[in-house]
């Protein structure tokens, strides 16, 4: 578990707060408790404006009924590590207005702030970086391992082309780190003060460099923006993504897409995936709940392969395919990609052979 989080497949579930179908099924904060404990590692939030300023989880332009946004914060704090130790990714999909973000932000930085059962760290949220443009994989512990016990939150972050808003991001992100250092100075008696003014004046210097804008523009507030570490981007194409790409970029895309646009182009877009995230979600079409199947995805290097977990409602081969693939590992969510989706310059079509296995059943009993 000491690869980058990007060369790991990662367990993800899609509209995690639906308990059965996409139109007219209720949503639930336990929903999110059963796919924790099932050991996926990467949850969904539609977030939109509810009454009384209190944002509201639910699946827009539909039946579904919502659920109090900090009702779902509250339960993922709470089961976030009990299946597994290793890092959660919220993905959030964010239709508020900035009121209500910001009251998401103080919701998430008050809930994750209680201390983490795992690292004993009083906050379990990972602190973004001041400045994304100076921070590289290799400038801390980017992998599984290093980040045990951590929330990432991925969401849409400002640059600096949004002005105020940008720098209030910049002092409010200042802000968490600096508490992070100093929960860390009391937690670790006797601390050198000279690191911590290093560490200070390495804040001041990222603050005078600027965040790489995205092509996705959006009203986001700087709240909200202060707690997102993993940035929500959209895809670039490929050329693009392959010189301008980021290892905390995160791109959605469509399972149709992924098969009518990218199948023909394996050997590039695995090396797309190489050095960003991509998030492959069902089609809109599959209003039942169904899913689709995550192998293409896996065979190009896609990380969060999102699927349907209702798994008392969904009874899709995909899903139970998804399922045993992750129970390799210790069923910790995280599965080393194969060499050929890890290492630059290694085709991925040259490994993709398929193998045709013959199963001769000897004996059974007891089959419903």
């Amino acid at each position: 578990m000491s690869r980058p989080m990007t060369d790991y497949f990662i367990a993800s579930s899609h509209n995690t707060y639906l308990d059965c179908d996409q139109l007219n099924g209720p949503c639930s904060a336990l929903a999110y408790r059963n796919a924790l404990l099932m050991g996926c590692r990467c949850v969904e939030l539609d977030i939109w404006d509810g009454p009384d300023g209190e944002p509201i989880v639910l699946h827009g332009h539909t039946l579904t009924t919502p659920v109090p946004f900090i009702d779902c914060i509250e339960e993922i704090n709470k089961y976030a590590f009990r299946a597994s130790t290793y890092p959660v990714i919220l993905s959030l999909e964010i239709h508020t207005s900035q009121e209500q973000q910001a009251k998401m932000g103080k919701i998430m930085k008050q809930v994750f702030r209680r201390r983490n059962p795992i690292t004993q760290e009083t906050y379990s949220i990972l602190q973004p970086p001041i400045c994304y443009t100076n921070h590289t994989k290799d400038s801390f512990d980017f992998t599984p391992e290093g980040l045990r016990g951590k929330v990432l939150v991925k969401g849409k972050v400002l640059c600096e082309d949004d002005g105020e808003a940008f720098l209030r991001h910049l002092e409010l992100v200042k802000e968490l780190q600096n508490e992070h250092q100093k929960m860390s100075v009391d937690k670790t008696k006797g601390h050198d003060n000279h690191e911590s003014d290093e560490a200070e004046e390495s804040n001041n210097e990222s603050t005078r460099k600027v965040t790489r804008c995205d092509s996705m523009k959006v009203s986001i507030s700087p709240e909200l923006s202060s707690c997102v570490w993993m940035k929500a981007v959209k895809f670039r194409g490929i050329k693009k993504t392959l010189k301008q790409g980021y290892h905390w970029d995160v791109s959605s895309i469509n399972e149709n897409a992924i098969v009518s646009h990218y199948s023909n182009r394996m050997n590039e877009f695995g090396e797309c995936n190489k050095i960003v995230f991509t998030r492959a979600y069902p089609a809109a079409s599959r209003i039942e709940s169904t899913n689709y199947d995550p192998q293409p995805a896996w065979n190009m290097g896609v990380q969060i392969v999102a699927l349907n977990y209702q798994i008392e409602y969904n009874k899709s081969e995909e899903l139970r395919y998804n399922l045993s693939k992750f129970v390799d590992n210790g069923r910790c969510g995280y599965i080393l990609k194969p060499p050929q989706l890890v290492f630059p310059n290694v085709k991925v079509s040259e490994h993709t052979d398929s193998v045709t296995l013959s199963v001769e059943v000897i004996q059974a009993f007891g089959l419903p």
